[in-house]
């Protein structure tokens, strides 16, 4: 947790205007366009290495949870740590490629593109929220923890919901266009993992 927080103070003191673009763009449509628009090759280098801090950052927090409800796989601190990064990485990985094949399929590509793109950004702003709730979680009171525990779920909830209306407005189109298509991808790629998700919660915290 030590290692996140320094982390997240290096790359915001090394790329704080790109990060808080990112933090505009969650809010503002116009300014999410410019960042595709007008995104090189060195700005999307950058925002997949934030990416790949979203993957530790949120592996960690799934590591807290876990040890915090005793579901915890028992391969140590970095075993673990790192087996649930890589446990989110697969999950948007699938659904990256998925997003791929759907506008390898249908003419959608410029949809898919935008949407995609927004979905690095807000991955990113979730990973760079959810440090101080690791950092509170980790050295909180005992009394304390679960409510910290438990407003990393909150984080997590408010930013998808902000990335679900945000693809809402990019996919408008498709949307009215192929409305069979978007509700297949939407019941199969957003509403299904929800489902499991909490299906997996209710169960473990029963």
């Amino acid at each position: 947790h030590l290692f996140l927080l320094l982390s997240v103070t290096s790359l915001w003191l090394l790329f704080g205007g790109l990060l808080r673009q990112c933090l505009r763009s969650s809010v503002n449509g116009g300014v999410m366009n410019q960042m595709y628009t007008h995104r090189s090759e060195n700005q999307l280098s950058t925002l997949w290495f934030f990416h790949l801090f979203f993957y530790l950052t949120s592996g960690f927090y799934i590591y807290l949870f876990a040890i915090a409800h005793d579901v915890s796989i028992n391969q140590g601190i970095i075993k673990s740590w790192m087996s649930y990064s890589l446990l989110v990485a697969g999950g948007v990985g699938l659904k990256h490629m998925v997003l791929w094949m759907f506008a390898r399929l249908f003419p959608v590509r410029k949809e898919v593109s935008r949407y995609a793109f927004a979905l690095m950004v807000f991955s990113i702003l979730a990973g760079i929220f959810i440090v101080p709730v690791n950092l509170l979680v980790s050295y909180a009171p005992e009394e304390w923890r679960n409510f910290f525990l438990y407003s990393g779920l909150f984080v997590f909830v408010g930013v998808y919901l902000m990335h679900l209306v945000r693809g809402g407005f990019i996919s408008g189109r498709l949307a009215i266009g192929r409305p069979v298509h978007f509700l297949l991808y939407i019941c199969a790629m957003e509403i299904a993992p929800l489902l499991l998700i909490y299906r997996y919660l209710s169960d473990t915290l029963a």
